[in-house]
């Protein structure tokens, strides 16, 4: 079964003790380490480290080994990350206040570099099927109106977890982060200096913080801490699929066997490539060196003289050989996977497989699958906003919660959070549908919607539509109107 599996215990949250979590730390811990290799394991994969790189011939008779890796999986994976986090995501409030709040907000998300922590935490979720933020109150002193009053970071997805309950709706239980580091202690039966690795996992409740250590006896709780204010759980978990199913673990097997076509392919090529001459009653040489030297000689020169040593009866004759390559269906069966891969994913195939859909730009654009690529982009969006949500509460709390905050009135609940795709792709074909759709009376904000130019109609709506008031601006259907309306005047 593909996809991470939820680590789960049998309790509430308001169950959660010491006692309980050194009771199932180390089952948790073990159930940690299998999906920390798994996500590894994909995120190398990810950064090209394929099947194919361990590639060997199967027959014996030939040195050649051709090993051709195309990286698709690492493009799938930037591609979508650059198209669905390239833009910085918005933060726009759902009621008007007559605060400054949003915008103090903002500055704070810029502070934290949110925009490329985003971008990182996508290309783990997308590459592994999940990714992690984390975050915390900021202990050190900062600038209050310039500063965020948090630290946030990305967190490498084989190096933490969050632990869930078994009951209704499976809420978290406690955070897990690991690290281990090497020590040296004296052997006890060689009496030597040996390295040892010592596992280090730092557990967060939402009350407190634990650290336990364990050098090969068990894990030894070493820190105990209360934790103050700030309550929530500093892991937020953003995941590309719910079941933790990534790109690598949907593209693997598609991938490996597009390397082992190109690989093999370029293998034939080179044992036949070169093309065979046929000696007929001809002496090149008395010795083998000799024989190869005449030859090499002979094909720089472009000319060659044949000495027989066969007699009139039978003269020395040259012929070249050569074997014709036909990989038309090979190179179609390399397309299907490659095309099927793209189009699982969501991502737009490579102009170079194009074979379809005519030259156009908008015939490209359905060839290449840009309709596919957008309703999986808004798949995506559904997915990784419930992470946004839970990192923005704990924004907010943090925000709030210091002396003398600049954020006093918002609230999580009225913030919507926008992403911003790239709305460009096409844009002759969707003026023109927009210009249509408008001069027959359909509003800016949902003419903008229907053709797929705003990631946020509403606010360049109402922009489109001040904008035309304030230079008089009148579409063809509301002439019409107003012609109609003359008309029935004047009866």
């Amino acid at each position: 079964m593909a996809g991470l599996q939820k680590i789960k215990i049998p309790y509430k949250p308001n169950e959660i003790t010491e006692e309980i979590i050194t009771r199932v730390l180390p089952n948790v811990f073990n159930a940690f380490i299998f999906n920390a290799g798994q996500i590894r394991a994909d995120y190398d994969t990810y950064l090209l480290q394929h099947d194919i790189l361990s590639k060997e011939r199967l027959h014996d008779d030939s040195e050649t080994n051709n090993i051709v890796l195309e990286p698709h999986i690492f493009n799938m994976v930037s591609w979508k990350s650059g198209y669905v986090m390239g833009n910085p995501i918005k933060y726009a409030q759902t009621k008007s206040l007559e605060t400054d709040d949003i915008q103090q907000l903002n500055i704070f998300l810029k502070d934290s570099d949110k925009r490329t922590i985003d971008k990182e935490v996508a290309v783990w979720s997308y590459a592994t099927g999940v990714g992690y933020y984390f975050i915390e109150p900021k202990s050190e002193d900062y600038n209050k109106d310039t500063e965020a009053p948090f630290v946030l970071y990305a967190k490498d997805s084989d190096t933490c977890t969050k632990i869930y309950s078994t009951y209704n709706g499976n809420p978290p239980l406690f955070d897990l982060l690991y690290t281990s580091y090497t020590d040296s202690v004296i052997d006890s039966e060689t009496n030597r200096i040996k390295e040892i690795n010592v596992d280090v996992v730092s557990i967060y409740t939402k009350d407190y913080f634990y650290e336990f250590e364990n050098s090969g006896g068990g894990f030894l709780r070493t820190r105990a801490e209360k934790r103050g204010i700030y309550k929530m759980l500093p892991l937020v978990e953003k995941k590309w699929h719910s079941n933790g199913i990534g790109i690598v673990a949907m593209a693997e097997a598609l991938q490996n066997g597009i390397d082992k076509i190109s690989s093999n392919v370029i293998d034939n090529i080179d044992d036949v490539v070169n093309e065979i001459y046929a000696y007929f009653n001809v002496s090149l040489g008395k010795t083998p060196e000799e024989a190869q030297q005449n030859h090499r000689d002979m094909k720089k020169n472009g000319a060659v003289i044949l000495n027989t040593n066969g007699g009139s009866q039978h003269p020395a004759d040259l012929k070249l050989l050569s074997t014709k390559l036909d990989f038309s269906a090979i190179v179609e069966v390399k397309q299907n996977l490659t095309r099927t891969m793209y189009d699982t994913i969501g991502v737009p195939t490579p102009s170079s497989n194009t074979n379809s859909g005519g030259t156009t730009k908008q015939g490209s654009e359905v060839a290449n699958g840009y309709d596919n690529a957008y309703n999986k982009a808004l798949d995506d969006i559904n997915s990784f906003i419930v992470g946004d949500n839970e990192l923005l509460k704990r924004i907010i709390f943090i925000c709030k919660a210091i002396p003398d905050s600049k954020i006093n009135d918002l609230s999580a609940g009225e913030i919507e959070i926008k992403y911003a795709l790239n709305m460009t792709d096409n844009m002759l074909t969707k003026t023109q549908s927009y210009v249509n759709l408008v001069t027959n009376g359909m509003p800016p904000a949902l003419a903008l919607e229907k053709c797929r130019m705003s990631y946020d109609t509403e606010a360049e709506g109402k922009m489109i539509e001040t904008f035309m008031k304030e230079h008089n601006i009148i579409i063809k259907s509301e002439v019409a109107e107003k012609s109609i309306v003359d008309t029935e005047n004047i009866v």
